[in-house]
């Protein structure tokens, strides 16, 4: 039986300075007008993080600058759904690669974002080149 929690990383370069803050409030804007709802970000110290909703699944993102390369932006999208639900099988899988898809497309629009890269949990721990996908 899977029960395993989804999760995606992305990474990216951005070339105009700006602090995580603002930055996930742009996402937050771009998911909002996709008709997501989503929190106002939190300030984590190290970076922010903000709840989405995609219909009735709920997910998490993380957003932090790491400055290592090509990945200077982490970007990662965790589901919030209980190990009772996923044990009943409920499954969140087609809501998360909605959730995925539209910040693929609001990184894809800001003109500074570069670089965009998505990786499996495995692949972004491994953080070996060829681990990565062009599109979550």
């Amino acid at each position: 039986m899977e029960t395993e929690v989804l999760r995606s990383e992305a990474s990216f370069t951005r070339g105009e300075l700006v602090d995580a803050r603002a930055l996930a409030e742009s996402l937050v804007e771009g998911l909002r007008s996709e008709g997501h709802e989503c929190t106002a970000p939190a300030d984590l110290g190290q970076g922010e993080m903000f709840d989405c909703a995609v219909d009735d699944d709920e997910f998490s993102i993380l957003l932090g600058r790491i400055d290592d390369g090509v990945r200077e932006w982490v970007l990662s999208t965790g589901s919030k759904l209980t190990y009772w639900h996923r044990l009943s099988r409920r499954s969140d899988t087609d809501n998360h690669r909605k959730l995925t898809a539209a910040v693929h497309r609001i990184l894809k629009s800001d003109p500074f974002v570069a670089d965009v890269r998505w990786y499996t949990s495995d692949g972004w721990a491994r953080a070996r080149e060829q681990e990565w996908e062009l599109y979550p």
